[in-house]
């Protein structure tokens, strides 16, 4: 299956944010300046909840967290959950 997720890097080649999309589900894992400079949070466009602030400080796990943590608010969306599922069982 192939990796979806848009990389933003900052000019220095770090990730500074990156993004997915379910239909009108927008999931975004990013940073913001008044946490700290390691911190993931998770924005969801769809949802209307915006920089909650995620355990995980890889990005891979990040981005599996920000999945899960969707899915909990995509349980009476069953189509769009089970796309979501997906993307958390793959191994990254």
């Amino acid at each position: 299956m192939e990796n979806n997720w848009e990389i933003k890097k900052t000019r220095d080649g770090i990730i500074d944010s990156c993004s997915i999309k379910f239909n009108e589900i927008e999931i975004m894992i990013h940073r913001h300046i008044h946490y700290k400079k390691d911190d993931w949070l998770c924005s969801c466009r769809g949802f209307n909840f915006s920089r909650i602030l995620l355990k995980n400080k890889d990005i891979k796990k990040a981005q599996k967290e920000g999945l899960s943590l969707v899915r909990k608010e995509l349980l009476k969306y069953n189509d769009i959950r089970i796309k979501i599922e997906a993307k958390i069982l793959k191994s990254y």
